[in-house]
């Protein structure tokens, strides 16, 4: 019985609260995406930075966002689409 409890308060741990990455990861795998260029400045939208938005002005004149998501393992993949930054 103790065993499912604590591989179900591990999972909710390491989903919803857990630092998935920090910005200078993000930041790295959006230059090796986008190659040398404008700054990229990326900032994250939730607590357990999951959700990150990278703004730079290589993405249109008012600089827009490509969203970035980090999985729980801590792969991170950046969006080929910009979206208005929030």
């Amino acid at each position: 019985m103790v065993v499912p409890v604590l591989a179900f308060v591990a999972a909710i741990w390491a989903v919803d609260f857990h630092n998935r990455t920090s910005a200078a990861e993000v930041t790295k795998v959006a230059y090796a995406k986008s190659g040398p260029g404008p700054r990229i400045i990326c900032v994250a939208q939730d607590g357990n930075r999951a959700t990150w938005y990278c703004r730079s002005p290589r993405w249109g004149d008012d600089p827009d966002c490509r969203p970035a998501n980090v999985s729980v393992t801590g792969s991170i993949s950046i969006a080929n689409q910009t979206v208005a930054c929030e």
